[in-house]
C-alpha cells in the first residue's frame, strides 16, 4: 500500500458527528474539474504513547498505533498506522526483514466497544510492513511500521461514531520476528483520552464537504 504523502493540514468548523470543535485533515486532493475530492485523509490520532504507552521494557519492546479516516473516491476506510520496535540478540535474516510483519487481505480488526459489543472490520489488501534494523548496545534493534486500511460501511461507521472503542485487537501474520503473539494478533487498551478517536476521525470524514475546500 502506498504511503500517504501528507502535505496539507486544514482546519474546518465542527461537523455533525465530530467529537471536537475542529476537524483536521492531513491531506485533501481536489479534482480541478469536478471540484470534488477524490482523496481525503483526516489527521492521525495517537492511540498509544510511543515512549510510555504499550511498552515491555524488560524485553526491549514497544509499540505505537495511530488512527485516521480516509475517503478514496467513493470508498471510506479506517486507517491504522502501526509501528513496532524490539531488541534481539541475533541478527535477523533477509527473509526476517522482508516478511517480519505481514497483514493479509481480509485480516480482522476487532474493537471492543463501551457496551461490550464487538465491531469487526476487515483489511482491504495484503500489507507487508517496512522493516529495518540497526545495532545498538550490542543488540539488533528491529523497527517495523506499516499502514493498514480497513473498509468502512454505513453500519460499522455508525457503530464507531455512536460510542467509544475501549480495546483494539488487530490480526497479523508475523512468524519470524515475533511482533505479535503466537495467536497471530496484538491487543492494546486505548487510554481514556483516546477512546473517542475512532468516532472522531470517522465523523470528520463523513462531515467533510469537498465544495468547501479549494
Amino acid at each position: 500500500m502506498k504511503a500517504l504523502t501528507a502535505l496539507l493540514l486544514i482546519s474546518v468548523p465542527m461537523l455533525a458527528n465530530a467529537k471536537s470543535t475542529e476537524c483536521e485533515f492531513q491531506q485533501v486532493d481536489v479534482d480541478p474539474f469536478t471540484k470534488k475530492a477524490p482523496f481525503v485523509a483526516t489527521k492521525r490520532y495517537q492511540l498509544t504513547n510511543w515512549l510510555g504507552g504499550v511498552i515491555r521494557r524488560e524485553l526491549g519492546e514497544n509499540a505505537e498505533f495511530q488512527v485516521s479516516a480516509i475517503r478514496e473516491k467513493d470508498q471510506d476506510y479506517l486507517s491504522l498506522k502501526v509501528r513496532f520496535r524490539k531488541s534481539n540478540a541475533d541478527e535477523p535474516s533477509g527473509d526476517d526483514i522482508r516478511n517480519g510483519l505481514v497483514i493479509p487481505e481480509g485480516a480482522q480488526l476487532f474493537l471492543l466497544m463501551a457496551d461490550d459489543s464487538v465491531t469487526t472490520l476487515f483489511s482491504d489488501q495484503t500489507v507487508i510492513a517496512d522493516t529495518r534494523y540497526e545495532v545498538g548496545g550490542g543488540e539488533y534493534v528491529i523497527d517495523s511500521s506499516t499502514e493498514i486500511r480497513y473498509r468502512l460501511d454505513a453500519e460499522t461507521a455508525e457503530a464507531l461514531i455512536s460510542q467509544d472503542a475501549m480495546i483494539a485487537r488487530f490480526v497479523a501474520k508475523s512468524e519470524r520476528l515475533g511482533f505479535v503473539n503466537a495467536g497471530g494478533f496484538f491487543s492494546f487498551e486505548l487510554a481514556k483520552s483516546s477512546r473517542g478517536y475512532f468516532g472522531k476521525a470517522i465523523g470528520c470524514l463523513e462531515g467533510y464537504e469537498a465544495s468547501d475546500q479549494t
